[in-house]
């Protein structure tokens, strides 16, 4: 019966998973890709990957690809697969441009992810690299367009070239604390012991407390949300393919401690409008770097483009230009000026390549006769360039290297914009530029004060005239800018209250104070990331938390991630549990099985054998008492009562009682005992009384009571007699 229901159930719940199967993806396609390796792929844009072992470097998604036309949206890569492939060669990543993939799973038994591994996968919006991880390579997640943040764990040493290049979208980079080789500051990815900033983002702000001297190659590769970029005093040279490709980024301030720019660091940031500085001698110090031909005698061909220009083929490495933001810039602001008037420093002996190439807001340069060597392209298409005023003659002018025309990468660069120019040999017609004037005194408005005035040529910088001028009481209050202090700051929800205070310019008298709002700032503060647990990590399986930032200011969530808990790999001791083997009587032990689990996953730790103590007293139980003997008339009876332990059954007591003689009866009145049929003594005889009818009276054997002659006594009588015939029969009286 037991088997026949449990079939009947088996039936029933293969009934009920019917639907589940029939909507299951169907299997589409499957491809080894490791030694010990199975990738496959279901209708539904699922794959998986299972197995252990490392998949191999040169395996691709697109083997599976060949005859079936099914978009992979879900990678799930086994607990096994110790590492994802990739290697150097071009376009050569396991899951390389798999566009429609939004979302993978990557085990903590992974160790590497190889290069290219999953370069323009650009739906992927988010990817959790486990701590399992040691090594990032090149290109691994270049081009991932969707990507919004990364997380370097701990584990990661090792992070190949633009391995997260290309992320247009990307606006937050996080390192584990702990991390022995990287950190991240400012939305900024740092290799710590070089101080080189190796991957930015759109929001990255880099830092300015000497933790980055470097801007490492290809750091904000592709970076078009960049839209400001402020190159602190710390850095010192900014590497090749630097900015590459920002096409937002409209300004940039280079510090003065910059002395190389590496090639094409500003390549098509075609968004450019201005290049601020602090300091020209630093920014002619700069090496811009690239390569260049000097003469075209080992040139390979031409091609001619439809306007007739040629380009020029040579046997030379790739000619790169584009280091100097200036190509895209074209202008360049000195302490917030923009520099229409060049004046090249005294001292300065060489204007090296590229230094003002494409700058059209310069109108006139001053040149020192210090400068022996003009680079190429110094001045290439300085198309607004009038004036040259040289301070030396105009045979040590003729006696100035200035680069001919060259070529770079089919470019003409030339410095056509000097020999274009008017030249002014020992700059003898200076041009009066507006007064320069500094406060001694300041005037109130009764009394007047003093100003050093200095005048300078606006064209070479020379001083014409220098010294002190009065400055006259105003006479009247002169409003000042007001100046206000905040009462009440603002927060990103909230307007907060200011107190503007207006006094005269001139002795500072107040003339006015008012209030005013300040508008809520509408940007958010993070606060420390709060962990929620929302799978625990047991002993051997990694749980999973949620990572969540709020606003420290209003507590609005800012975002909302998941991470991974690892496994706690120690299991707990749970209370232990004893169960009796042999159990403990009054005079013996008894024994026990004592196991030990463990408290989070089950697992049995022990399992160990104890004693279980003797009582070592006994409990007497309820006298029980046993006939030996009946007595008879002739006779007494015997009866023996035993007391013993409930817990061990021995006897504790035991006692004899005698059980007194029965008198010889004759109830039924026939001269003989009715239990020894002994004849019955003249003495002994039953008396028969009269009653008031006439009717003699008997006793009852059963009863042992007087019963009547009546009717009803008869029947009685009857009655008793059969009771006291059965009585006999077993024994009972």
């Amino acid at each position: 019966m037991k088997k026949t229901i449990a079939i009947l159930l088996s039936f029933i719940m293969l009934f009920c998973l019917l639907p589940a199967f029939s909507s299951a993806a169907e299997l589409v396609g499957s491809a080894q890709c490791g030694d010990n390796l199975i990738c496959r792929m279901y209708s539904n844009g699922l794959v998986t990957i299972s197995g252990t072992g490392p998949m191999w470097d040169d395996w691709r998604y697109e083997v599976l690809l060949e005859g079936y036309h099914v978009p992979m949206v879900t990678l799930e890569i086994g607990n096994g697969v110790t590492s994802i492939g990739g290697n150097d060669d071009l376009w050569s990543g396991a899951f390389i441009s798999c566009s429609d993939l939004t979302s993978v799973s990557i085990p903590n038994s992974v160790t590497s992810i190889g290069d290219w591994a999953f370069c323009g996968c650009s739906g992927l919006t988010s990817v959790t690299i486990p701590n399992s991880v040691t090594s990032i390579g090149d290109w691994a997640f270049g081009s991932c367009r969707s990507l919004l943040a990364i997380t370097i764990p701990n584990s990661v040493t090792s992070i190949g070239k633009r391995a997260f290049a290309d992320c247009p979208e990307l606006t937050e980079i996080k390192v584990g604390v702990n991390n022995p080789v990287y950190h991240a500051r400012g939305n900024c990815l740092i290799q710590t012991n070089n101080k080189s900033l190796i991957a930015g983002c759109k929001t990255s702000v880099i830092p300015a407390d000497g933790s980055v001297t470097s801007i490492g190659d290809s750091a904000f590769y592709g970076c078009r949300g960049l839209t400001s970029v402020t190159i602190p005093n710390s850095v010192t040279s900014i590497g090749d393919s630097a900015f590459y490709y920002c096409r937002g980024l409209t300004n940039i301030s280079i510090s003065s401690s910059v002395t190389s720019i590496g090639r094409r660091a500003f390549y098509e940031c075609n968004g450019l409008t201005g290049v601020h500085i602090s300091d020209l001698t630093a920014w002619l110090a700069i090496s811009f770097e690239h390569d260049y031909l000097s003469d075209y005698s080992e040139t390979l061909g031409y091609y001619e483009y439809p306007d007739g220009t040629l380009d020029v083929w040579t046997d030379s490495e790739s000619i790169e230009i584009w280091a100097n933001p200036l190509w895209y810039a074209h202008h360049l602001y000195l302490n917030g000026e923009e520099v229409t008037n060049l004046l090249i420093p005294e001292g300065v002996t060489s204007i090296e390549n590229d230094a003002f190439s494409c700058c059209t807001g310069i109108e006139s340069v001053t040149i020192p006769d210090s400068v022996t060597r003009i680079g190429a392209g110094a001045f290439y298409e300085n198309n607004a360039l009038s004036y040259v005023f040289f301070n030396g003659s105009e045979e040590a002018w003729n006696g100035i290297d200035i680069s001919p025309s060259i070529c770079y990468s089919c470019y003409y660069l030339d410095n056509n914009a000097l020999s274009n120019a008017a030249v002014h040999y020992h700059a003898t017609d200076h041009i009066p530029g507006e007064p320069i004037e500094s406060v001694l005194t300041g005037a109130t408005c009764a009394k007047s004060g003093e100003k050093h005035v200095i005048v300078k040529c606006s064209v070479c910088g020379i001083t014409l005239h220098e010294g002190n001028e009065e400055i006259p009481a105003t006479g009247e209050h002169t409003e000042g800018e007001p100046v206000e202090a905040v009462l009440s700051p603002a927060t990103c929800g909230e307007a907060g209250v200011k107190k503007i205070t207006v006094k005269c310019a001139v002795c500072g008298e107040t003339l006015s104070e008012s209030t005013g709002e300040i508008p809520a700032t509408g940007e958010h503060t993070e606060g420390e990331p709060i962990e929620t647990v929302l799978t625990p990590a047991t002993c051997g399986e990694a749980g999973e938390k949620k990572i969540t930032v709020k606003c420290s200011v209003c507590g609005e969530t800012l975002s909302e991630i998941t991470g991974e808990i690892p496994a706690t790999g120690e299991h707990t001791e749970g209370t232990p549990v004893e169960t009796v083997l042999t159990p403990a009587t009054c005079g013996e032990a008894g024994e026990k099985k004592i196991t030990v689990k463990c408290a989070v996953c089950g697992k049995t730790l022990s399992e160990t054998t104890g004693e279980i103590p003797a009582t070592g007293n006994h409990t007497p139980g309820t006298p029980t008492s046993t006939v030996l003997q009946q007595p008879t008339c002739t006779m007494v009876g015997l009866r023996i009562t035993t007391v013993t332990c409930t817990g061990c059954g021995k006897i504790l007591d035991e006692s004899t009682a005698q059980i007194a003689m029965v008198d010889h009866v004759d109830i039924d009145c026939d001269g003989k005992c009715d239990n020894c049929r002994q004849p019955m003594s003249g003495s002994e005889q039953p008396q028969q009384p009269e009653n008031p009818g006439g009717e003699t009276e008997e006793i009852c054997k059963w009863c042992e009571q007087h019963h009547d002659n009546t009717f009803v006594g008869r029947i009685t009588k009857i009655i008793h007699n059969i009771l006291y015939f059965f009585s006999r029969i077993f024994g009972k009286k």
